[in-house]
């Protein structure tokens, strides 16, 4: 079964912003089980070929692209970063709507992909034994992009992630990133370190809404009450300008979504749910 495509909007807030939203909100979700105080660390190396198409499909504006990524969570054990859950994934857009393929990975898998790249073209070898029958298509079409001659890890961008899900839809997810840092791939252990090139200021917040057709009514009205816009923000993107290489393109040389007025302004899908 191909995954379900679903919304995914981005709203770049301030810590004000942010304690004043979740205020508000706070009765209507509840912690994601996987985190510690509802935050837990996120890291991904994403691959792109050699000029970058990744990147500029994103630069362009292309309503339709996509990504690929090695997701990876870590816990510090024995005073050291270990890997304690990967997957393998491909990230597809279209405009606001978001759908990823994935594969879980095994731990030696995991760390072999993340030290060298080109064992993406024998994935089949690293992912967990269910993920050979189920994940077949997605295993053929990576193997099939990592085969490109050119195609490298291009960075890890790594954040924390506090992660709420609606009380009644448990569809519905809010998330806030901070701490967001772009790290070589030679660096992908030292992601909590804080050692990585700054992404985002301590202050400041990408706020994520997922839902499946139509953002419920009332967190609707919540993000209008608070006077907070859309914003198109990629991670990968803002990472690879910050750790930019001039053997490649020229960048663009752009603002965080905090440091201009340029904003989306799309319509919200409308819910006509009211939960109280």
């Amino acid at each position: 079964m191909s995954p379900k495509p679903r919304y995914e909007l981005k709203f770049p807030v301030t810590l004000a912003q942010k304690l004043a939203f979740m205020s508000d909100i706070s009765s209507g979700l509840v912690a994601d089980p996987n985190g510690i105080s509802a935050t837990y660390r996120v890291s991904s190396m994403y691959f792109d070929t050699d000029q970058l198409q990744a990147y500029w499909q994103k630069m362009d504006g292309e309503a339709l692209r996509k990504k690929y990524r090695l997701r990876f969570y870590t816990a510090a054990i024995d005073d050291q970063q270990r890997i304690t859950t990967a997957f393998m994934e491909i990230k597809h857009r279209i405009n606001d709507l978001v759908f990823k393929e994935r594969v879980k990975l095994t731990d030696e898998g995991a760390n072999c992909i993340l030290a060298d790249a080109r064992e993406l073209t024998h994935l089949d070898r690293h992912v967990v034994a269910d993920a050979l029958a189920t994940g077949r298509t997605t295993i053929d079409t990576i193997r099939k992009a990592a085969s490109v001659p050119g195609f490298f890890a291009v960075n890890v961008i790594s954040y924390l992630r506090e992660a709420w899900e609606g009380a009644i839809d448990r569809r519905l997810r809010l998330t806030f990133d901070s701490s967001c840092q772009a790290y070589t791939p030679a660096t992908y252990l030292d992601v909590a370190l804080n050692s990585g090139s700054n992404i985002l200021r301590h202050d400041e917040f990408i706020m994520e809404i997922k839902f499946d057709e139509a953002i419920p009514r009332w967190m609707r009205d919540l993000v209008s009450k608070h006077s907070i816009r859309l914003s198109r923000f990629s991670k990968y993107a803002f990472g690879v300008e910050r750790l930019q290489n001039t053997s490649r393109p020229q960048f663009h040389n752009r603002c965080t979504p905090f440091e201009t007025t340029s904003t989306h302004n799309a319509t919200l899908p409308e819910s006509k749910t009211t939960i109280v």
